[in-house]
């Protein structure tokens, strides 16, 4: 994508936000859900969402499902893709 800058090149002087484009912007929407949804592990939710063993969550983050659930002690978390 050609329209994503980074916000420290995209600063001037005295200016207290990125400029208007960078919020409505499609391409640049597209690409942060490339650059920040697909390529890292997110933070789903808190384990007191789903205090008791077989206690579920399902989340859609940046175009993907994913479910959270208790299996005794631990959180296990899962998407399609991994």
């Amino acid at each position: 994508m050609t329209g994503f800058v980074k916000a420290t090149e995209a600063y001037r002087q005295g200016q207290r936000t990125l400029p208007g484009h960078y919020y409505t912007s499609p391409e640049i929407y597209a690409e942060e859900q490339e650059r920040i949804f697909t390529r890292r592990w997110v933070c789903e939710g808190r384990a007191a969402e789903v205090p008791n063993p077989g206690e579920y969550v399902l989340r859609t983050i940046g175009g993907e499902s994913g479910e959270g659930w208790r299996s005794g002690e631990r959180v296990c978390l899962a998407n399609d893709r991994y």
